[in-house]
């Protein structure tokens, strides 16, 4: 495949042109204005590159992908997933997915269980929703819940949310065993102890037989 930031056009014309010296001079100027054209394209590539923009042109596409709750206060790993899955979440608004993916990129481990799954009222839903590394806080109930009525049917309405908090630390032991061992002696002697061997008797026999056939046999 050609790269087109390393060709020179001047490199592939043929040599009764590049020996020209006006086509060799027009052939470098079009390559310096190709080459700015061709960085100009990488910059258009936005949701290739989000990691790397910075927060107020995130702030900009949040605006632009009509992401209703979006707020400039998220953290930026969070403003980066919803901006890369605005365009999903549309496509599904309406759906226990859009609802679910939504709180995940925002709150991590999250779930949604529909009103058949645990014998609720028709239409009803529940939101599970873990959090690990920080605590729950009015602003983050508020934010929960416009979510789910951004992207929730009308049909629906929510039953319940349940927020589970979850914590991790890390546990030590330690344990010593010692152990001893007492040892008495007593005056040195020795006993003799008396040994005896009987006759044994070792016998051993053989018997071989061969039979020779002679083919083939005459009357």
């Amino acid at each position: 495949m050609i790269n087109l930031s390393e060709v020179n056009i001047l490199d592939i014309l043929p040599q009764s042109l590049s020996n020209d010296k006006d086509v060799a001079a027009l052939a470098i100027a079009v390559d310096v204005e190709l080459k700015k054209i061709n960085s100009d394209i990488l910059k258009t590539n936005i949701f290739g590159a989000l990691e790397c923009l910075p927060d107020r042109i995130l702030d900009e596409l949040g605006w632009q992908e009509h992401i209703d709750f979006y707020s400039t206060e998220l953290p930026r790993d969070i403003k980066i997933k919803l901006i890369k899955n605005s365009a999903q979440a549309h496509k599904y608004k309406g759906t226990a997915w859009a609802i679910e993916q939504s709180i995940q990129d925002i709150y991590g481990n999250s779930r949604l269980e529909e009103w058949f799954e645990y014998g609720g009222e028709p239409y009803s839903f529940k939101v599970l929703v873990e959090l690990e590394k920080e605590g729950i806080s009015e602003e983050k109930q508020i934010l929960i819940e416009k979510v789910i009525n951004t992207y929730k049917n009308s049909r629906s309405f929510l039953e319940e949310v349940k927020i589970v908090l979850n914590g991790r630390c890390k546990t030590h032991g330690n344990s010593v065993l010692a152990t001893g061992e007492l040892t008495t002696v007593y005056p040195w002697g020795y006993t003799v102890v008396p040994m005896s061997v009987s006759k044994s008797y070792m016998e051993a026999g053989m018997q071989n037989t061969e039979v020779v056939s002679v083919y083939p046999k005459e009357g």
